[in-house]
């Protein structure tokens, strides 16, 4: 059992009962009866997260140990002042050494998020938890220590910010200036000063939780352009949350955050088609056709030419000539050009066909920065977060010719379907016995309900673009009008600081 060199001395206590969140730090005069110093004090990695509720004797444990201790040197390490420890339990706490370091930062963060210093903004959803609110619970659980003392995983962030590019955001939105800036102006990370090490670790916590919300479930609210659909509000919090503190103790930041990203197929294949027109934008993007333009399979002229420079310039003719020629090479690019933009793929180039080959490509770029945040909308939990309140009926349709044309809005809310009885079987999947039923009760004209063992999750979006596993991008007009507003919403720089 350890015991006091001298009846004098000022006795330290740690009460680890307490959560890392709350002053635990005890520091008592015992020659005069009184109480010194009161503070936080955070526990090893592994002994817990805000409380502490695993100890270990163990060297390389990452675990806090229990006992008596005396000090011994004091030095200036990574973390700034530092205290060793000796533990005088033998085979309690004597096998692994401890450091008591003094962390200014860690009660300066305190201070800044306890005093609501950071803008307390209503920002990402009125309903949802605030950015701010994310950054609150994440100093919490760590005990407010600061989270980006190593100045390379600032400099992965600032790549990270300008990799959401690829996503069709701005990394305007995450203080890229600011943070790019500051980071080079630095010459000793770790000497600081503590006030403006936790005002800068802060922002950064806050540029990250920031950029994953955004990332994982959209910079806009969806419920602004969509009002019947009442999203539930899911308690991601953690997640986010979670999510940091994976980036934050990954190798690289920017490969972690990139890992965070949502990972379906829709959103992989519509980043592919976006890197594709974001190229042909800096190549100078194309030059419009004169609206009259008609031209078909044998015909000649200049105008012939600006079609196959037009078709070249968007990727849909792979071998450039001047030719002025309408060959079959440039009737089988316009039928492709024709099949991407949801027109009849004759290969004739008439009035519609002209007047989407002369929508600018920037207004391409916009189409698709707007259906990549639709993609973000409905993440990775869609049934649990857009649940529908009505009734929609799929079903087949006796007007069957209909499916041949390009436009196909006909329908006033229900969904008709080509194969309706092949979807029919591919719901029931392998139930043959409701299957026999279905089509004994189709031979005999009836009506009959055939229940589901277990719902089956159907995903409706209204989409302006999709991709392909190639790059190829297929583009459909706005025929709600929702593009703009969702657009104006996402271009529009917000400071969530």
């Amino acid at each position: 059992m350890g015991q006091l060199i001298s009846p004098f001395s000022p006795l330290t206590i740690i009460d680890y009962r307490e959560p890392s969140t709350r002053k635990r730090l005890f520091v008592l005069d015992l020659k005069d009866r009184r109480l010194l110093h009161t503070g936080l004090v955070a526990h090893g990695r592994n002994s817990g997260t805000n409380f502490a509720t695993s100890f270990s004797n163990r060297h390389g444990s990452l675990k806090s140990s229990l006992g008596f201790f005396i000090t011994g040197d004091v030095y200036y390490g990574k973390h700034g002042y530092s205290l060793n420890l000796h533990g005088m339990d033998k085979g309690y706490n004597d096998n692994q050494p401890h450091i008591f370091f003094a962390n200014p930062v860690q009660e300066l963060i305190y201070q800044n998020v306890k005093t609501l210093q950071i803008p307390r903004k209503r920002y990402l959803h009125d309903g949802f938890p605030s950015v701010t609110d994310v950054v609150i619970q994440f100093y919490e659980i760590r005990g407010f220590t600061a989270a980006w003392r190593d100045g390379t995983k600032v400099r992965e962030l600032t790549r990270a910010i300008d990799s959401v590019r690829a996503d069709g955001l701005d990394p305007r939105d995450y203080r890229q200036k600011q943070v790019g800036s500051y980071l080079q102006s630095i010459k000793e990370w770790e000497y600081l000063d503590p006030a403006v090490f936790a005002k800068w670790d802060i922002l950064l916590t806050t540029v990250l939780a920031l950029m994953i919300w955004h990332l994982r479930y959209g910079k806009t609210n969806h419920e602004e352009f969509y009002k019947h659909l009442q999203r539930e509000c899911p308690d991601n919090i953690m997640e986010i949350i979670a999510c940091m503190e994976t980036v934050l103790d990954a190798p690289s930041v920017y490969i972690a955050v990139e890992r965070c990203k949502i990972g379906h197929r829709i959103y992989r294949d519509l980043k592919k088609g976006y890197k594709q027109y974001r190229y042909i934008a800096a190549q100078g993007g194309w030059q419009s056709i004169p609206g009259w333009t008609q031209f078909a399979p044998g015909h000649r002229g200049k105008g012939v030419a600006r079609t196959r420079q037009r078709l070249a310039a968007g990727h849909d003719l792979e071998i450039i000539t001047d030719s002025e020629l309408f060959d079959s090479v440039l009737q089988d690019a316009a039928r492709k050009f024709q099949s991407c933009h949801g027109l009849p793929p004759n290969g004739i180039v008439v009035k519609h066909t002209v007047a989407a080959m002369n929508v600018p490509v920037e207004n391409r770029l916009a189409q698709l920065e707007v259906n990549l945040e639709r993609c973000r909308w409905f993440g990775r939990d869609l049934p649990r977060r857009f649940p529908y309140p009505y009734y929609v009926y799929v079903h087949g349709t006796p007007y069957s010719s209909l499916f041949e044309k390009g436009a196909r809005t006909f329908s006033s809310g229900c969904i008709r379907v080509e194969k309706s009885e092949e979807l029919a079987e591919l719901v029931l999947g392998d139930d043959e016995n409701n299957v026999a039923m279905l089509h004994e009760v189709l031979a005999r004209g009836e009506t009959c309900t055939i229940n589901l063992p277990v719902p089956l999750p159907v995903l409706v979006l209204y989409m302006t673009a999709m991709g392909d596993s190639d790059g190829t991008v297929y583009f459909r007009p706005d025929i709600y009008q929702r593009n703009d507003r969702v657009l104006s919403a996402l271009r529009n720089i917000r400071d969530a600081f």
